[in-house]
């Protein structure tokens, strides 16, 4: 029984922080953590603050947490806004962003978050 732990220990072992199975590298521990989790969960925490604070804003004690600034190319009218005239359509673009407070805490607790993780 012995021998026969020995030869498979032999064949199937941890090198370097990587299960090797007869020389060939199975699979690879990631070390660290992955940042594809972080943009989720800070866009998930921009998201949910920024409807918190548009929630607030008719709150007098929590009208703060709406403070913020706008800014982007285009607004919420036709001014502004980039036309691309192909003929047969005409494509527009416009980008507008608003940063509210709620939205920085969102941002900050998202990034608790995925250190606690």
């Amino acid at each position: 029984m012995l021998f026969l732990y020995t030869n498979v220990m032999n064949y199937v072992r941890m090198n370097n922080r990587n299960l090797v199975v007869g020389g060939i590298t199975i699979m690879a521990k990631v070390s660290g953590k992955n940042s594809w989790a972080l943009l989720l969960l800070i866009l998930a925490g921009v998201v949910l603050g920024g409807f918190i604070g548009y929630l607030a804003k008719d709150v007098s004690i929590l009208s703060w947490l709406n403070y913020g600034q706008e800014f982007g190319i285009g607004g919420a009218g036709s001014e502004g806004i980039i036309r691309l005239n192909l003929g047969v359509m005409i494509i527009s673009f416009g980008l507008t962003i608003k940063i509210t407070i709620a939205g920085i805490i969102g941002v900050i607790l998202a990034i608790i978050i995925y250190r606690r993780l």
